[in-house]
């Protein structure tokens, strides 16, 4: 009888461990948790810039440049490995202007995009990541029918603009990165603050209401947004608040939105430290870093962060600990080694938390970055043993 028991005990715990849901990974120590596989989602993702997933988790939304002159909206079918325009306008298609940064909202009915003004369609650093003359727009998904959320005040001499917005969980705020102008400090990316705003969705037209400048750091110099946590409390920065701290060796940061107070994620000197992202449940984050690789002289202000950078994928707990590097794309030994110097771009973990998409950028012809979509599917390393 003790023996069936005892039986019965292992195969019982031996199912538990084999049924692991994706989910669960969050809830593991961050040494427990490796890459499984990745996969290329091919010429579909050449060219991307940001990514992040649809709210049922079946897309990719991306932006890309296909065949024209500027980056347009983008979403790519997992099943059906099918790549579509993510809306049939002039203002998203890329023919005419940039657009970048698709954010689609948890219910799945709208999705937020930083657009370009036509009239500046000959500006450089508009496009992704830079944000130039860009403003915030949200599309109705059912309809395709666009609204300008945020009008970014245009000027040559010092131009300012929007990226990455994101919608709180609950879908009633905004929060996007906007450049204010030149940087006192140089910083090829300009100065950069981040700002909040309620989310209106009443009458004829959607709005931004109490729009709210975060005013993030002393330096009033860089700092770029990752999101709100779960419980909408809280938002996932990357910013340069010491004296001196150039944006490419930025810290990551969680703000508290009630009291205003900044817990530091990472603390490395003449790191490289950007492109974060957290799980669903808000247990795990993961983001861009240089640590442990040769980060030389990026140029004045950062501007040749492009031609030398090299980074990896990291991983660490929502409260900063257990930090471990999850790729090794530019170490010869491994078997993620590109072959190329490499740079992790923007990432996005799946809904469902067993994913994360990431874009990564390889080095092509005359340094310059080429582009591609990636999709790293996790695993628990005690139940799936990598050969």
């Amino acid at each position: 009888m003790k023996c069936k028991f005892s039986l019965f005990l292992f195969l019982l715990l031996l199912s538990g461990l084999c049924t692991l849901t994706a989910q669960s990974l969050e809830e593991l120590g961050t040494g427990r948790i490796v890459i499984k596989e990745i996969i290329d989602i091919g010429e579909a993702g050449l060219g991307a810039m940001s990514v992040s997933w649809s709210a049922n988790g079946q897309q990719l939304l991306f932006d890309k440049k296909q065949d024209t002159a500027y980056y347009g909206l983008y979403s790519y079918d997992l099943t059906n490995k099918k790549l579509s325009l993510l809306a049939d306008t002039n203002l998203t298609d890329g023919r005419q202007v940039n657009s970048a940064s698709p954010n689609m909202s948890k219910d799945g009915k709208y999705t937020l995009f930083a657009a370009q003004r036509r009239h500046t369609a000959h500006y450089s650093r508009s496009g992704p990541g830079y944000g130039l003359h860009n403003d915030v727009w949200m599309m109705n998904n059912d309809s395709e029918r666009t609204f300008r959320l945020v009008d970014v005040v245009i000027s040559m001499s010092n131009p300012r603009g929007s990226l990455y917005p994101y919608f709180s969980n609950d879908g009633s705020k905004l929060l996007w990165t906007a450049v204010l102008g030149q940087a006192r400090s140089g910083s090829v990316l300009g100065r950069r603050d981040i700002f909040i705003a309620d989310l209106n969705l009443r009458g004829r037209r959607p709005a931004a209401k109490n729009v709210l400048e975060l005013n993030i750091g002393k330096q009033n110099d860089f700092c770029e947004c990752y999101g709100f946590t779960p419980d909408d409390k809280q938002i996932l920065l990357a910013a340069n608040l010491e004296e001196r701290q150039p944006w490419y060796g930025a810290d990551l940061y969680l703000y508290n939105l009630n009291d205003k107070t900044l817990i530091k994620l990472t603390d490395v000197s003449g790191v490289f430290t950007r492109f974060a992202s957290m799980s669903p449940k808000g247990e795990k984050i993961v983001w861009s870093s240089s640590m442990g690789l040769t980060q030389p002289y990026l140029g004045v202000g950062g501007s040749l962060w492009e031609k030398y950078l090299s980074s990896e994928l990291w991983l660490m707990n929502k409260d900063g600990s257990e930090k471990r590097r999850l790729t090794f794309f530019n170490q010869r030994a491994s078997r993620h080694f590109t072959g190329v110097r490499s740079v992790v771009g923007m990432s996005a973990w799946h809904p469902e938390g067993e994913k994360i998409a990431v874009v990564l950028l390889k080095e092509g012809r005359n340094y310059e970055l080429e582009s591609s979509l990636l999709i790293l599917e996790l695993a628990d390393a005690y139940t799936n043993r990598l050969r």
